[in-house]
């Protein structure tokens, strides 16, 4: 009888132990597989991998950058010999904005990627870690920087993978990353360049004035040179740097804004153009009165001032010579009879 109760313990633990191991088994593998599916779920909203190219001394700067939703943009900022703010005293400077989101807002993207580009892209990119470093070395002299990042995770957090130029490396963890970037995506981007070509300026860039002050009648205009520029604006000429009014080598673009409250900021300091567009960019640094908010009868007046190379604006002249911003309209031309 003994014999058959220590039989009957023996089974029941080994049944129990079984037991115990499969639902282990179980709720491991329920847990790694919800854990991975969360790990490749792609964030919305965010940028996914990004290439720069900064020239030697900063000034060319050439960007890739393709979203969470497959959106691929391209633009430059390269000033090389325009870097004119530098000697403008009066000028604003010091820009707040972010130049990827005013691409997005304002341009096309160049191309698009598939889903499931995106998601194989976040995949290999999530078992990143941003701790993870790579060595990176010295080869070249004023070769520019161009350097690669990816989103790891939904937190935002982006790690350098790969950097070319003066310096070279790329982050080992990342080899199969790389791989299909440059196999899968790389020749895309190739195939896409030069389709939409977009340059932003920004106060940090080129000359850009504000006045506080009624200059002129509201309304967008361009002067494609210094005795337009003059003739708009005679009273505050003053303001502008002697070494601009000294040439012949910018085209200006105004826009004269009047709000008939007070508690208004409105400026503009930065130009976008892309696709045949010349488009201001309101400043981020405006801001308006809110509706609950105890405001004046005054009228408050803006005018901004923005001086672009005439060798850059120039490129995106219309066949009669004026302009048209993202929504097709013109801007006035500034015409003065001697």
């Amino acid at each position: 009888m003994r014999d058959h109760i220590r039989s009957f313990v023996a089974i029941v633990l080994v049944i129990s132990v079984l037991g115990g191991v499969i639902t282990s088994c179980s709720d491991s593998s329920g847990r790694s597989s919800r854990r991975r599916d969360r790990e490749e779920e792609v964030p919305h909203d965010m940028i996914l991998y990004s290439e720069t190219y900064n020239g030697a001394w900063g000034s060319l700067n050439d960007r890739w950058f393709i979203t969470t939703e497959g959106e691929v943009y391209h633009y430059d900022s390269s000033t090389s010999e325009y870097m004119y703010a530098y000697y403008c005293d009066n000028a604003v400077s010091g820009y707040s904005g972010d130049l990827d989101q005013l691409i997005m807002r304002y341009t096309d993207p160049v191309t698009t990627i598939s889903e499931e580009q995106v998601q194989q892209i976040y995949k290999l990119a999530s078992r990143l870690k941003p701790e993870m470093v790579f060595d990176s070395v010295s080869v070249a002299c004023d070769a520019g920087s161009h350097v690669e990042r990816v989103l790891i995770n939904d937190e935002g957090d982006m790690i350098v993978i790969r950097e070319t130029g003066d310096n070279e490396g790329e982050l080992r963890e990342a080899k199969s990353l790389l791989d299909y970037i440059d196999d899968e995506v790389c020749p895309q981007l190739e195939h896409a360049n030069g389709s939409i070509y977009s340059s932003i300026y920004t106060c940090d860039d080129l000359p850009v004035y504000e006045f506080s002050e009624r200059l002129c009648t509201e309304g967008r205009y361009v002067a494609n040179g210094v005795y337009e520029l003059e003739g708009l604006i005679s009273s505050g000429i003053e303001q502008i740097d002697e070494e601009i009014l000294a040439n012949d080598e910018f085209v200006f673009f105004i826009d004269s804004s009047e709000t008939s409250t007070t508690g208004y900021r409105v400026f503009y300091d930065a130009i976008i153009f892309s696709d045949g567009m010349a488009q201001m960019i309101p400043s981020p640094d405006n801001y308006a009165p809110d509706e609950t908010e105890m405001v004046g009868d005054a009228v408050c007046d803006f005018c901004s001032v923005i001086c672009v190379p005439r060798s850059i604006a120039e490129q995106y002249m219309t066949e009669d010579g004026g302009y048209v911003d993202m929504n097709g309209n013109d801007y006035t031309r500034v015409v003065i009879y001697e």
